[in-house]
């Protein structure tokens, strides 16, 4: 983990991620079932849906994706007993080509993937 530097949060391998935690977002159009057919779909418009003050970049994310059967997504932030094992398993088994690539800036490469934590 970096503290001093505003797009890392942590390395995996020789890959550098931003983290963003985030509940699935109403505005994405679709349901949770499509977005987990359509990943790449769902990490553009994410991308393309922040902010545009001076938290936006496109540098490589790591997403964190909270859905509740209930639509109180937000409450699942509090599951640090749930979370931990998720994010070892993805920590575990990263294989960095199976990230997503996307170009969101012509001629750069950004990557990123979807841990998902449904309940």
């Amino acid at each position: 983990m970096n503290g001093l530097h505003k797009l890392i949060d942590f390395t995996i391998g020789n890959i550098s991620f931003d983290h963003k935690t985030t509940v699935f977002p109403k505005g994405f159009n679709h349901d949770i079932a499509y977005a987990k057919i359509h990943p790449h779909e769902l990490i553009t418009w994410l991308y393309q849906s922040q902010s545009k003050e001076g938290r936006y970049h496109t540098a490589n994310r790591l997403f964190l994706v909270l859905h509740h059967s209930s639509g109180e997504h937000w409450k699942l932030r509090r599951e640090l007993n749930l979370l931990k094992p998720l994010i070892d398993d993805y920590v575990r088994n990263f294989n960095p080509d199976k990230l997503f690539c996307l170009e969101l800036i012509p001629g750069k490469k950004t990557y990123a993937d979807i841990i998902w934590f449904e309940q």
